[in-house]
């Protein structure tokens, strides 16, 4: 194995934190789209956000500029640490303070060999080491200038990152292939409940007067507002205090929702102080459905619905409702129905948006009509998606295990290639 020397990443380039967010700038400054956090993605990756502006001097404009080889990190937040090596001058742009860039110093480091040094570095936990994690990990411009990384000759770099780009682009493209596949399983499966939800299966059709993301539906089925096959809406528990370990009432939260196997099963205890009137009348049971419906984002918008799939007493926090529904109604049926209007994008026509975040106008909501078919219908609608939901789930989760197996192979290599424990002139040769 060759002995690579380390060196500190000021050693190797020059290191500047990007400018402030700010909505005002002095007289002759002229707003520039910035690079955040956001189009920094893992593995070097950058994602086309939505462009932003904001002012930059003349003075600004000139040194926090973004130019070729250089090496943009990100700060901090959930994605610290992450690198991404600039393949192409980007005039007019700026970078902002979630943002370190590296430059290059010229005769000393290559910024492709910089970029991958780094994601070993993350990979490995380096990086996590030095970062501030009080509150929001941080690798701030000085712990960046003071990073060491290994730094062997230019030449060497050069040919590291050759290696690198070649035999990286080859594992990129077999992940790119597993995730085209899981978006097409994800889509079939979408297809074949929405057809069932508004089609059933197979009878003579005719068209849901009046409500468009219904289309053609059999002739024998109804249309109810959703407000008709509701029992009871229950909006969900205000608690700021804490619960305290092994003690509390159980609270189902958004972040419980999971959003592929729609269902929510064992809360853990979060809030520490629940009245006995609102467990009596907000309390979940077994298959009640929860709607998310404010406090939602653009990734993850309102009006996503689970069922409560648990024994355990416990509610719901403030930002869900619940759902209970009359006798006679499959609760998996109605689950099933709510991930097909979201399909339709139904419920962004009641979804109302402050200050980023975003609300459901339930009331709204429950005006919309859905197919009521009768209830033997129901079960066997219920009973062909619940197969279909196992065998997609069992095939997607297939293709992730060998998707994070790409993926570790993919870092393995980096960091055996910048460290020098792989020889790359002699990789994947015979003899």
């Amino acid at each position: 194995m060759t002995q690579v020397r380390e060196a500190r990443l000021s050693h190797l380039g020059s290191v500047t934190l990007g400018k402030m967010i700010q909505s005002t700038g002095a007289d002759g400054s002229v707003d520039l789209p910035y690079v955040r956090a956001a189009h920094i993605q893992p593995m070097g990756r950058w994602h086309e956000a939505t462009p932003k502006t904001m002012p930059f001097s003349p003075v600004e404009a000139r040194d926090l500029d973004i130019r070729r080889d250089d090496v943009l990190v990100v700060e901090g937040g959930a994605g610290f640490g992450r690198a991404f090596r600039v393949a192409a001058d980007m005039p007019g742009w700026g970078y902002q303070n979630s943002i370190v860039r590296i430059r290059p110093k010229a005769g000393r480091a290559d910024g492709r060999f910089l970029a991958y040094a780094l994601q070993s570095a993350l990979d490995t936990g380096r990086i996590a080491l030095e970062t501030s994690v009080a509150t929001i990990p941080h690798f701030t411009a000085e712990k960046v200038s003071a990073f060491r990384v290994p730094a062997p000759a230019l030449r060497v770099q050069s040919a590291v990152a050759d290696f690198l780009d070649r035999e990286t682009a080859k594992i990129d493209a077999l992940i790119a292939k597993q995730e085209a596949l899981t978006r097409s399983v994800l889509e079939h499966r979408d297809a074949v409940i929405l057809g069932l939800i508004t089609g059933g299966k197979g009878a003579a059709k005719r068209e849901a007067s009046g409500v468009d993301w219904i289309g053609d539906m059999p002739e024998h089925w109804e249309t109810r507002p959703l407000r008709h096959v509701l029992a009871s809406v229950e909006t969900g528990v205000w608690g700021s205090d804490p619960a305290v370990e092994g003690e509390g009432t159980p609270c189902a939260r958004v972040a419980d929702f999971d959003r592929e196997r729609l269902q929510v099963t064992d809360p853990i205890p979060t809030l520490r102080e629940v009245s006995v009137e609102d467990v009596r009348r907000r309390g979940l049971r077994r298959g009640d459905l929860l709607i998310e419906r404010s406090g939602g984002t653009q990734a993850n918008p309102v009006g996503f619905v689970v069922s409560f799939e648990s024994d355990t007493e416990a509610v719901c926090s403030n930002f869900i409702s619940r759902l209970r529904l009359q006798d006679g109604m499959n609760h998996r049926y109605w689950l099933y129905a709510f991930y097909a209007a979201r399909l339709t994008r139904i419920t962004e026509k009641w979804t109302k948006q402050t200050t980023g975040i975003q609300n459901l106008d339930f009331g709204g909501f429950s005006s919309e009509h859905f197919p009521c078919p009768p209830s033997s219908e129901q079960d066997e609608i219920v009973a062909e998606i619940d197969q279909l939901m196992s065998s997609t789930g069992a095939q997607l989760q297939r293709q992730r295990s060998l998707g994070q197996l790409l993926v570790e192979r993919r870092a393995a290599l980096i960091t055996a290639a910048v460290t020098g424990r792989l020889d790359v002139t002699t990789y994947g040769k015979a003899g």
